[in-house]
């Protein structure tokens, strides 16, 4: 990950805590804030960039930025974070830069990765 990626997942994910405290979301963990929020539990090996609850549902988060769809590695973890998720009855978002919502839906779908897609 560059360094410019590093820092708009930072910034991305500072906000978005902001956002999900004000709206009652607790147990908000991060691996990217560590000054502020405890870092994520493994789901299976892996770290999600954020998670949070909201009344016991779990959501799993994760951040990503362009040139995403050539990497395949990603797709594993969120292979695992769709069935986590599927599994205790949460919620897995992947949020994607602005414009690519509609090419990031089909490959996530030709993938049978379940998941919850938002631009930022």
């Amino acid at each position: 990950m560059t360094q410019t990626e590093q820092s708009f997942k930072k910034k991305t994910l500072s906000e978005l805590s902001k956002q999900f405290e004000s709206w009652g979301f607790t147990d908000i963990r991060t691996p990217h804030l560590p000054e502020k929020h405890l870092p994520t539990r493994t789901v299976s090996g892996f770290h999600p960039d954020m998670t949070f609850k909201k009344h016991n549902v779990l959501f799993i988060v994760e951040v990503v930025s362009g040139g995403v769809l050539e990497n395949d590695g990603n797709f594993d973890k969120w292979l695992v974070y769709s069935d986590r998720a599927k599994d205790v009855k949460g919620c897995f978002w992947i949020l994607v830069p602005e414009g690519c919502k509609v090419e990031f839906v089909s490959k996530i779908n030709d993938l049978y990765i379940n998941a919850s897609v938002h631009e930022l």
